[in-house]
């Protein structure tokens, strides 16, 4: 019975390993000097070809590479903050005062907490990842 066991756990294994790894977005792709962005679903490699989904929800396969590097990407980065920064004390544009706990967002996009009693970076999704589908 030990024997079966390890028997089955092997070839489940070799099966695997034959099957390419497998790994999760996001990801800068560089395939034969071009760069690529894998942003959802599951990344399939294997030894000259990879299947991943870009910014557009689009299955894209590349066979017969030369070389390939996977780079990981951060999902979140740090949104732009108004500069120069206001007087935490001071008013938002509605006129009431700024509220501590509670996240600004400026006109041209630039975005800020408060957080006892001073200005923090907020995290947005990593734009890399956007759709650049037009309608």
């Amino acid at each position: 019975m030990r024997v079966f066991r390890l028997l089955s756990a092997a070839v489940v294994w070799m099966s695997l390993a034959a099957c390419g790894d497998y790994s999760m977005p996001p990801k800068k792709i560089e395939a034969d000097g071009s760069v690529y962005y894998a942003c959802s679903g599951f990344i399939h490699s294997r030894k000259r070809s990879i299947e991943f989904t870009d910014a557009n929800g689009e299955r894209v396969a590349l066979d017969g590479l030369k070389k390939l590097r996977l780079v990981s990407i951060p999902t979140k980065i740090a949104a732009r903050m108004p500069s120069p920064l206001p007087d935490p004390r001071g008013m938002a544009t509605d006129g009431v005062p700024f509220k501590d706990g509670w996240t600004y967002t400026w006109p041209d996009g630039a975005m800020a907490k408060l957080s006892g009693g001073k200005w923090l970076p907020v995290q947005e999704l990593n734009p890399i990842c956007a759709s650049r589908k037009t309608k």
